[in-house]
């Protein structure tokens, strides 16, 4: 049996990188999935692959951003499923470097309203289906937030809005059996790996990525390194962890 058998997740940004590899581990733990992102293409090949593993997903084209659109998934998943027992809030808008005094409004309200505005809806909108039986929810920060890194303003901002956010989450829901924490990862997804293979190679702070400069030698993968650490925040495992932020980074010491 799976540790998931019999139970709802929502992921959001599940085309690829981070989102992928966390509902790839959700499927192989029996999972049933309801999977969301901008680009429907890229989601249903997802979707299949997911489905090949076993698992029941619904995988629907929705800009987070959009608070209409984020409830209508989730009501769909709910009545579909009957249920929903865990969020995992990963979809963001990945940051081109600007420097702050070069900072759009365009730039920073995508950063917020794709990150800590689309958190804040898809917790809300998730709420009442988790209410009488407890939930997860499980948010993804970044580094770039904890270290307010170059050329990421909007980002940093969102990522570290994010924090506050669940945390007051467990404190209001812990009552009725739901936890949130932040997993703060260093994972080398697609959209990454893409965004560096843009920039010159001593670009601040995507070159410590690119380069590696962690304890263990090496950028997480999504499915292997980062999406075991979000399982166990959503699983029975972790019932009597809530409010916490979890960096799973490879021992990430500095960025300079």
């Amino acid at each position: 049996m799976g540790k998931f058998d019999g139970r709802v997740a929502i992921i959001t940004g599940a085309s690829k990188g981070l989102g992928k590899g966390i509902a790839q581990r959700f499927a192989s733990d029996g999972a049933t999935l309801a999977i969301c992102a901008r680009g429907l293409d890229a989601l249903e090949t997802t979707a299949e692959e997911l489905r090949a593993r076993g698992a029941t997903v619904l995988a629907r084209a929705v800009d987070v951003s959009d608070k209409e659109q984020v409830q209508a998934f989730t009501e769909e998943a709910a009545a579909l499923f009957g249920r929903i027992d865990i969020l995992v809030c990963n979809a963001a808008a990945i940051p081109h470097p600007v420097p702050l005094e070069d900072y759009g409004d365009t730039h920073w309200d995508e950063a917020l309203s794709a990150g800590v505005s689309a958190t804040y809806h898809m917790m809300r909108a998730a709420f009442p289906y988790m209410k009488d039986h407890g939930g997860r929810i499980v948010a993804m920060s970044s580094i770039g937030g904890w270290r307010g890194v170059k050329g990421a303003g909007g980002y940093a901002a969102t990522k570290t809005a994010l924090v506050g956010l669940v945390r007051v989450a467990a404190n209001e829901w812990g009552k009725y059996g739901i936890t949130a924490n932040c997993v703060m990862p260093m994972g080398m997804s697609d959209a990454w790996a893409g965004l560096l293979a843009t920039l010159p190679p001593d670009t601040d702070p995507f070159a410590a990525v690119g380069t590696r400069r962690n304890a263990l030698g090496y950028a997480g993968d999504p499915e292997r390194d980062i999406a075991p650490a979000v399982a166990f925040l959503c699983s029975d495992d972790a019932r009597y962890v809530t409010g916490a932020l979890l960096p799973v980074d490879g021992g990430l010491n500095d960025l300079e």
